[in-house]
């Protein structure tokens, strides 16, 4: 073992003894190789049903939520790349003609609420018994470049309180829209926050992406992550069918809590999955549907550093891994985040520590980019996401390195798991690099 790898193993060992996670998964990769692949801890906890409970290892699934993101992005360009979808490309990422085209529900003429602005409430309620929303005409539509940069317009309700007030009223009225992660279309059908174009919000835009690739391939979208990137690639496990396999080795979702013996306790929590398509009305989700072990979802992370051109040309690389908001002078805006729910996530002020107010972009492969220096040590053009349990990837085109940390506990941007993700950074750096 290296002394990176000694290093890593030990303070991922120390996290786990310290309370800072159940358990652990942790994989750091250069282009050419897997670095370190660690784990520590438990998948599932001691319980009277198990008494040994069950170790975290390599290969145990972990629900990746958000880095699904990353994954709907590659699929997006590959097929804006080689023009599968009707004809359209790269150069209509700004076209909001071919976004309609596709998905009916962005045209003017629709009436869908993606078209509309959410101002607030009428007073009263209407005959079904819920708030009437107080709604406008956006000006701007909306673009595949917007969704690709969460700049649509888009929010959701954990982190608006208008979109919250359609899912959880608080006068107890008849909520407009479920938000269960259980599939529904309808459910990120909800109105616009700001003007297309114009401003940082995260957001249903990775969804609308998602019916974007599937009716403009008649594939749905497990056909499409497979036979983009999981095939070619040889990436497993990974996948958004929940199958009973994967099951299995899945690793439960736990909170803290203090007065268990072991600092965390499980709770339930599922996402809508299905093995041959979903039915009418339904659709996987994009926004944060896939399971797999992080050394699996690393591979995807070296095709990316890697620039691999069975996903995209060298030129749509380029142009994928650019900061796309100085250009067209949005910002990242914070927080980032404000939560409505704090069971689901904490605020997040700043996806990565900085010096700077104006010290993140974003790309279009819906990750933020570091344009200063991170204070974990990324340099500038490096980028990275997450995903809700608590996992952390970043990837550096210039020096090739990149890494992911993960768990399965909530909420998400649990502090300890921030800091011993900045800690490995540091590492990572300091040891390769400087």
């Amino acid at each position: 073992m290296s002394d990176i790898q000694a290093t890593l193993q030990a303070l991922i060992d120390n996290a786990v003894k310290d309370g800072v996670a159940p358990g652990l998964q942790c994989v750091v990769f250069n282009r050419e190789e897997i670095i370190f692949n660690g784990v520590s801890g438990f998948a599932s906890l001691p319980s009277e049903e198990n008494p040994a409970g069950e170790p975290m290892t390599k290969s145990t699934i972990l629900w990746l939520a958000s880095c699904t993101k990353l994954v709907v992005s590659l699929v997006v360009l590959h097929v804006l790349d080689k023009g599968l979808v009707d004809g359209i490309s790269i150069a209509d990422l700004d076209n909001p003609d071919a976004l309609a085209k596709i998905v009916p529900e962005f045209s003017s003429e629709s009436g869908s609420l993606v078209t509309k602005i959410i101002e607030g409430f009428e007073d009263g309620l209407g005959p079904d018994g819920r708030k009437i929303m107080k709604l406008r005409d956006a000006k701007n539509r909306v673009t595949l470049r917007h969704l690709l940069t969460h700049s649509s317009g888009m929010g959701f309700p954990v982190n608006n309180p208008l979109l919250w007030e359609l899912v959880n009223p608080s006068d107890k009225s008849v909520p407009h829209f479920n938000r269960s992660f259980d599939g529904s279309i309808r459910d990120f059908s909800l109105p616009l926050v700001f003007e297309p174009g114009t401003e940082y919000h995260y957001g249903f835009s990775t969804d609308w992406l998602g019916q974007f690739v599937v009716r403009g391939t008649g594939k749905h979208l497990r056909q499409l992550f497979q036979e983009i990137l999981f095939e070619p690639l040889k990436i497993s496990p990974a996948d958004l069918w929940l199958s009973p396999e994967l099951s299995t080795h899945k690793a439960e979702m736990h909170v803290r809590n203090k007065d268990s013996p072991y600092k965390f306790e499980k709770v339930p929590f599922d996402i809508y999955s299905a093995e041959d398509g979903p039915e009418e009305g339904m659709a996987y989700i994009a926004e944060a549907g896939l399971n797999a072990s992080l050394q699996a979802y690393a591979q995807i992370l070296q095709a990316v550093v890697n620039r691999d051109p069975k996903i995209m040309s060298a030129t749509t690389w380029e142009l994928a891994f650019k900061d796309d908001f100085g250009p067209r002078g949005v910002k990242v805006t914070r927080p980032d985040i404000k939560s409505m729910k704090r069971e689901m996530t904490y605020d997040v002020v700043e996806f990565a520590k900085t010096n700077s107010e104006n010290g993140t972009g974003m790309n279009l492969l819906q990750c933020k980019v570091a344009l200063v220096p991170t204070l974990s040590g990324r340099p500038v053009g490096s980028f990275g996401w997450a995903g809700l349990p608590n996992i952390y990837y970043f990837v550096d085109p210039v020096t090739g390195l990149g890494s992911i940390i993960g768990t399965q506990i909530l909420p998400f941007n649990d502090p300890d798991i921030i800091e011993l993700r900045d800690r490995i950074e540091s590492i990572i750096f300091r040891t390769l690099v400087n």
